[in-house]
């Protein structure tokens, strides 16, 4: 019987790893996360070939931004989609701009 999981997106940081097979420690890219004050709520691995492997992980985080540069760090190639509520997302940061120009035109 297959489970579903059910996430809640507007609270969700999505990060994507792309990397060769045998590079992949799942360990270790969770360490990186969790070092980071993430927490993980679901992890999808999908193995192409026998060469790459795509990684997609949900996690609850305050900055995505901390992820990002953590990855990196690491040498994981990786993209981090913050969440819409985040302050790091930039369709927040542009909302927010517009409300203060809003703001100080009143």
């Amino acid at each position: 019987m297959q489970q579903q999981v059910i996430i809640d997106e507007a609270e969700t940081t999505v990060v994507n790893i792309h990397l060769n097979s045998a590079d992949f420690q799942l360990t270790r890219i969770v360490n990186v996360l969790e070092d980071n004050g993430a927490r993980i709520k679901n992890i999808n691995v999908v193995t192409h070939s026998d060469v790459d492997t795509d990684i997609t992980i949900y996690l609850s985080v305050e900055s995505a931004e901390a992820i990002s540069q953590a990855l990196d760090r690491y040498g994981y190639e990786a993209s981090v989609v913050a969440p819409a509520s985040s302050p790091d997302n930039p369709s927040t940061i542009k909302r927010n701009y517009d409300a203060l120009m809003n703001f100080l035109n009143v």
